[in-house]
């Protein structure tokens, strides 16, 4: 009896302690993902002499890259976006970037909420 309550004990234990550690491994692979995904999509933009990879930010959450920014002109945006949705890893591209002329009246927008 004795041995069988220690057995089961430790069998819980360790299968507890498995699926923790299934489950830090995941996020940290996920995180570790997104950074190399952003990574190389900021390179792509980088390589690609149409774009200006300094206008534009790159964030990553689980494979969903989002473009934010201004840009100036819609075929730089454009480009930028066939950069990223070319990169590998990407799993879909969310393109906010912005024109300078759409950019000026959303700020003036956030301004005038401003108390």
């Amino acid at each position: 009896m004795h041995r069988a309550y220690i057995a089961a004990l430790l069998m819980l234990t360790l299968s507890s302690l498995s699926a923790c550690a299934m489950f830090r491994g995941q996020g940290r692979h996920e995180y570790v993902d997104d950074t190399a995904i952003t990574a190389r999509v900021h390179t792509a933009l980088v390589k690609d002499s149409d774009v200006k990879a300094s206008e534009i930010g790159v964030h990553t959450y689980q494979g969903k890259v989002t473009l934010n920014g201004v840009v100036d002109s819609a075929e730089m945006a454009r480009r930028a976006e066939s950069d990223a949705r070319e990169t590998p890893g990407v799993l879909s591209v969310q393109n906010v970037l912005e024109l300078p002329s759409t950019a000026p009246m959303r700020e003036a927008t956030a301004s005038a909420r401003e108390p």
